[in-house]
């Protein structure tokens, strides 16, 4: 059955066959009984696993187990329905309340500003940093980063998603339980403008992990800034100041792109199979 969510429960719970330990699992089954819902669970063997429903709003736990026959040889399947634990309902509630707000949760899409003021927890103000600051230096994107998780309700609420909305989004996203898209994590994407209008896009993921998508970072004129993929940024670059020219020069030239010499605010990059090397025009 082709789901666009399917939720998985990190949980251990013993077999009764055996008194092996087992991961629970999470599998859906969306319009279904509880028949139906049961017949999905026995399907998946012996353990303890969770059937959900989004069609039906429900999520129910199920232990698979095998106890042998009165004929030798012979074994029965037996599948009980157990309560489901506070923490997993809480979960799949917000799992419920963001799929109604977003739908496809798989594609969250949030706007977001840094302004001055905006302090990471080890100090540092990002109102005052531009994207190019970011891909320069390890210790301003570990700040970024630092402040992104810690400020999630406010940065959330800034892009102008409700309050209830927010709290669900913030809950998913700090649970243990990993939530996946057809086997891809939940990932939020946060489009970030800094205070001088450069931009970078990164992704919010489970657990507490921050990523910049590479090729996103644009600087205030607009020209894509170089990172580790040189070979992506051949063409021409026109800057408004001399310090914006600097500041792109200074972030290219550590992933070795070469720079002829010269004030103007043109250049062009060609790629030459090794190198990017750029000229002024």
């Amino acid at each position: 059955m082709k789901t666009f969510l399917a939720a998985v429960f990190m949980l251990i719970a013993s077999a009764a066959a055996n008194s092996a330990q087992a991961s629970a699992v999470a599998v859906p089954c969306n319009a279904c009984t509880s028949v139906e819902a049961s017949q999905v669970a026995r399907s998946k063997g012996q353990g303890i696993h969770y059937v959900y429903d989004f069609f039906n709003e429900t999520l129910r736990k199920y232990e698979v187990y095998i106890e042998r026959d009165l004929i030798p040889g012979q074994y029965t399947t037996l599948v009980d329905e157990l309560p489901v634990e506070a923490g997993n309902a809480n979960y799949f509630a917000m799992l419920l309340a963001a799929k109604r707000d977003f739908g496809n949760i798989s594609s969250i899409v949030v706007p977001i500003t840094v302004v001055p003021g905006d302090t990471s927890p080890g100090g540092v103000d990002l109102g005052t940093l531009n994207a190019g600051d970011i891909l320069r230096s390890s210790q301003n994107r570990n700040a970024l980063f630092d402040f992104i998780l810690a400020q999630q309700n406010v940065i959330f609420s800034r892009a102008g998603l409700p309050s209830n909305t927010s709290e669900n989004l913030v809950g998913l996203l700090k649970s243990l339980d990993k939530v996946f898209t057809q086997g891809e994590l939940l990932n939020v994407t946060l489009k970030l403008t800094f205070s001088d209008g450069s931009r970078i896009t990164l992704t919010l993921g489970d657990g507490g992990t921050v990523t910049i998508i590479p090729r996103t970072a644009i600087d205030k004129d607009g020209n894509s800034i170089p990172d580790a993929n040189v070979v992506d940024f051949a063409g021409e670059f026109t800057f408004s100041s001399g310090s914006s020219r600097d500041d792109f020069v200074s972030v290219a030239r550590l992933w070795g792109i070469s720079f002829s010499t010269g004030n103007s605010l043109k250049f062009s990059c060609a790629w030459d199979g090794v190198t990017l090397s750029c000229k002024p025009i």
